[in-house]
């Protein structure tokens, strides 16, 4: 029995979790050029541990080490460790990695990556800094094209982090779009100082008067303030070197300057101004700029080339004055800002007086924009984490102390984000004049969202249970994306608030409230958020903005989805999605079809209506555009509807589509990742890939380990079905042991009566059945059914697994009453409540195959038997273990009419599916004694060498089929 993939994820949300009732839903190193290289000595294989971190992975390779991620456990967080080579343990590359570690500690800024630790292990040094989850400029313009606003945007970023390194006495000299990273929080980081030169003691005098800050390059030993590199050496990165940096001259910040304009240059025109291979080719092409026009098709303001062109020039001296000044100088833009604005709110906004840009803006107050830290306190603070932490750790579950730290570190990094993404906007309006009023309403009314949520979070969790604790971590990872309050272009096409003043008030409070209901939702309070709902329903059409409205239908419609309303939740999605249409609210109406598609697909098994839904949100993204969420949204719902239509190979595609979407999105280590990841071992598994269906299921289990903590059920989930993938393979010991673990989790987490806990029994059952200890796999059964029938009444659909399981455990008792009553009644429930031919009937109506052939019912089996052929089929492929099953069954039933010509072709293909599958010794055997007992049939000699071959593989499967083996052995003699 495997855990059920995960549903599809909240695309507010993020969210990964594998509740099989209600489980919403997941940055990839940019490939490398092929070059030629000259042989070096082979990289070793990466430690597990490097003092007390835990490596996870190899992330990225450079000239001088690796990079790799890993987990602080001390800290109990993620950091990215930079590890040198061996061959670079030579002073001058262990020096190099100091000065790295040196100039990145010294800089404490939201733009600059952060440094750690150094330190040296097993004779490596390494370097422990921020782990920054996103990818390098370089891939993020690749992505493009970008319009100009956001590349400037993000360059600007990156070059606030320039000017604080400068500030603090240090030249880059390797600035590159391959050392910048756009982190998914929103903010740009520069890293990678490894070539940075601090600025000597005796230049001081000279700094004051000038701030380009040369630097000469000469050879010495490690210290941040000495040379490293021979005079004469060339460094940095040659298309994005400065003049100086060519000719081989003493270099400073200029230089960075340079560089970093030869980037923005690439980023707004798609292309390096220069392919320069030496000094004087540069030269020649800088004077060839500066006397060019514009790229054509370029939409770059005129005054922004011309600040780059300064930028560029050849003489350090003709360049900006500093970074500072070129920031400055990049940012103003005085006379153009209204006509920038009103073509971006349009007419409307003119008529209504918007007139950002025609007034002169006076000195903004210093502390205008000093209190984004104060509007989070009461919500979170000193005291409500005190409060929180003592709430979870009362609740007495396992694994509560790791629940409580990793929410806390979670809210902590989650705040300081908000803090920085609310003075950013704020500051871009009223101290750099880089946002109109209307944005920053918008944004700021995003923010505010993002708060309540913060705070009903912590209240609901102050209040928490164990079932509660187990998604405490989900929920807050599953907070509304910042990234999403900085997205002007989302922002700004957002359909306006009423006009009325009233009206907008109680749409903005009716927002907060639905925000409530979504992360009360998110921590499984379903019933208390279905009360609000239908409340907050009543007030949507009371206040008659139907934007809103068609947002309030459409989580009312999610949580009745959550309750096991199909037929609620179609209906009230349906109504979401007209209305959405209605007003043009594309997002919510894209969000809706998608939901249909999973409902009426996965839900109620209407697969052709599901894929009519497809169509309708496929088009509705493509008028959206690029919304990577709702992309992985879409493949990851096909995906599991296309699994369970058995159309295995269209599913695997959709999945891993899914999967590259999310790696890139939100990094390959994320909860998405994860539970992409989980979908896709399903189809793997059910496919017979069973290779394939570890490896995922263990990225999975890694990813769930490291971000939920080891008690999570998500763990316990993927537990379970690599315990399945175990058993396909051959490997009841260790399925046993990954069932057990399984089970032990769910236990522990929702205690040992919740209906989950059904799971790892039936899974526990089939796998004591398989290795013949029949006493174990009765007491698994009949607890699960127990349980579930306790929890979920005798009449739900999950009370078909375990008495399938005992079904077939009777026949194999040869309790033939017992089977054929147990295997009714599954079937019958499968039929009320899935229709007929699906893929759960398989296991019953195998065993009502055994009580016909038992009672010599040959007509019966062959119809019991050739269904179940069918349905396997349909569902899982010519070549599945359930066909293989089915195929022995007919087989048995044409040896008992004596039809041995009919019987013979069957076995060959059951053992043929037997042998890809890796099937183990007691069923060959099996199929060997029905062999033999066939051509004894048709008077072929080759009768006795089958039963040999039955009689050698059951004596290797052991002593529990010891009573198989005496009955080959009684038919032997009798037919001697």
């Amino acid at each position: 029995m495997t855990e059920p993939p995960p549903q599809v994820p909240d695309v507010d949300a993020a969210v990964a979790d594998t509740n099989p009732r209600e489980v919403p839903p997941v940055v990839q190193a940019e490939p490398g050029r092929t070059r030629s290289h000259p042989r070096v000595e082979e990289e070793p294989a990466a430690p597990t541990r490097i003092r007390h971190f835990t490596v996870l992975r190899q992330v990225g390779q450079g000239g001088m080490g690796v990079v790799l991620s890993a987990f602080d456990d001390e800290l109990d967080r993620k950091v990215a460790i930079k590890l040198m080579r061996p061959s670079q343990g030579d002073s001058l590359g262990r020096a190099r990695l100091q000065r790295e570690a040196q100039a990145m500690a010294k800089l404490a800024h939201p733009n600059i990556a952060r440094v750690y630790e150094v330190g040296e292990f097993e004779g490596r040094v390494y370097i422990v800094m921020e782990y920054v989850q996103g990818e390098t400029l370089r891939a993020w313009l690749r992505r493009g094209p970008h319009p100009w606003r956001e590349v400037l945007a993000v360059l600007l970023q990156a070059g606030r982090g320039l000017a604080v390194a400068h500030a603090a006495g240090l030249v880059h000299r390797d600035f590159k779009p391959d050392n910048v990273m756009v982190a998914e929080d929103g903010f740009v980081r520069v890293l990678d100082f490894g070539l940075a030169r601090a600025v000597e003691a005796g230049d001081a005098a000279a700094n004051a008067a000038d701030p380009r800050l040369f630097a000469p390059v000469t050879h010495s030993t490690g210290s941040l303030g000495e040379q490293l590199t021979e005079a004469g050496t060339l460094v940095g990165t040659p298309p994005y070197m400065s003049p100086e940096q060519f000719a081989l001259q003493p270099i400073g910040v200029d230089s960075d300057q340079f560089s970093f304009c030869v980037v923005l240059y690439e980023g707004l025109y798609g292309a390096r101004p220069f392919k320069a291979r030496t000094a004087d080719d540069l030269l020649a092409q800088i004077e060839a700029l500066q006397r060019s026009e514009p790229p054509r098709g370029a939409r770059v303001p005129p005054r922004l080339r011309r600040i780059l062109l300064r930028g560029l020039s050849a003489r350090p001296e003709d360049r900006w004055p500093s970074m500072a000044a070129l920031l400055e100088e990049l940012t103003r833009e005085p006379g153009k800002r209204a006509r920038q604005w009103f073509a971006g709110v349009g007419l409307a906004a003119l008529a209504a007086g918007v007139g950002y840009g025609l007034t002169p803006r006076g000195p903004a107050p210093i502390d205008l924009c000093k209190d984004a830290a104060a509007r989070l306190s009461g919500i979170w603070d000193d005291a409500r984490k005190a409060e929180l932490r003592q709430a979870l750790r009362a609740t007495g579950a396992a694994g509560a102390d790791d629940v409580a730290r990793r929410v806390e570190s979670r809210l902590d990094a989650y705040a300081a984000a908000w803090i920085a993404m609310h003075t950013e906007a704020c500051e871009a309006t009223h101290i750099r004049g880089e946002q109109s009023p209307l944005l920053l309403d918008r944004r700021m009314e995003c923010l505010n969202l993002r708060r309540s949520e913060v705070d009903v979070l912590v209240q609901s969790l102050t209040t928490a249970d164990a079932a509660m604790l187990d998604r405490a971590v989900q929920a807050t990872v599953s907070l509304g994306r910042l990234d999403r309050c900085a997205d002007a272009e989302a922002l700004l096409a957002t359909l306006p608030p009423p006009d009325d003043p009233a009206q907008a008030a109680r749409v903005a409070e009716l927002r907060e409230k639905l925000a409530r209901v979504r992360v009360r939702g998110n921590l499984g309070q379903y019933e208390a958020t279905r009360a609000l709902a239908d409340e907050l329903l009543r007030e949507a059409v009371d206040i008659g903005y139907r934007p809103l409205h068609a947002e309030v239908l459409a989580r009312h419609a999610q949580l009745l989805e959550y309750a096991g309303d199909a037929a609620g939740a179609e209906q009230a999605m349906l109504d979401a999605y007209f209305m959405a249409g209605t007003v043009k609210h594309d997002e919510v109406q894209a969000e809706a079809a998608l939901a249909l598609t999973f409902i009426c697909g996965v839900e109620q098994a209407r697969y052709d209506d599901a894929m009519l839904w497809d169509r309708h949100a496929v088009m509705l993204l493509e008028r959206l555009g690029a919304r990577p969420l709702l992309q992985i949204t879409r493949h990851t719902g096909l995906g599991g509807l296309l699994e369970r239509w058995g159309k295995y190979p269209e599913a695997r595609e959709h999945l891993e589509r899914a999967l590259a979407l999310a790696e890139a999105d939100e990094g390959p280590e994320s909860l998405n990742v994860a539970t992409v990841a989980h979908n896709l071992g399903g189809v793997y598994l059910a496919q017979g890939d069973l290779t394939a269906a570890e490896r995922i299921y263990h990225r999975s289990l890694d990813i769930y380990e490291q971000q939920l903590g080891p008690e999570n059920l998500a763990v316990a989930d993927t537990l379970n079905n690599l315990g399945m993938t175990a058993q396909q393979r051959g490997d009841l010991p260790g399925a046993h042991e990954r069932l057990l673990r399984a089970l032990a989790i769910y236990e522990r987490s929702i205690g040992a009566e919740h209906p989950r806990v059904s799971f790892p029994l039936v899974n526990l059952g089939s796998v004591a059945m398989a290795r013949r200890d029949l006493a174990a796999a009765h007491d698994y059964y009949e607890r699960a059914l127990a349980v579930t029938e306790k929890a979920l009444g005798a009449d739900d659909f999950e009370v078909t697994e375990p008495l399938a399981g005992l079904a077939e455990l009777a026949a194999l008792e040869r309790r033939w009453d017992d089977a054929e009553s147990l295997a009714g009644r599954a079937l019958a429930l499968h039929a009320r409540v899935q229709g007929p031919a699906q893929p759960g009937q398989i296991q019953p109506l195998c065993a009502l195959g055994e009580v016909a052939l038992a009672r010599r019912e040959y007509a019966d089996a062959r119809a019991h038997f050739q269904r179940a052929l069918e349905i396997a089929e349909a569902t899982y492929g010519p070549q599945d273990i359930a066909a293989a099953t089915a195929l022995a069954g007919l087989a048995r039933a044409a040896v008992g009419e004596h039809k041995p010509d009919e019987a013979l072709p069957l076995l060959t293909r059951a053992r043929e599916i037997r042998q890809q599958t890796h099937g183990l010794p007691h069923e060959f055997a099996a199929l060997h004694f029905v062999e033999a007992q066939a051509r004894q049939q048709s008077r072929d000699p080759a009768a006795a060498d089958a039963a040999r071959r039955a009689l050698d593989a059951y004596a290797a499967a052991g002593e529990r089929f010891a009573a198989e083996r005496a009955e080959v052995e009684s038919w032997q003699a009798a037919r001697r």
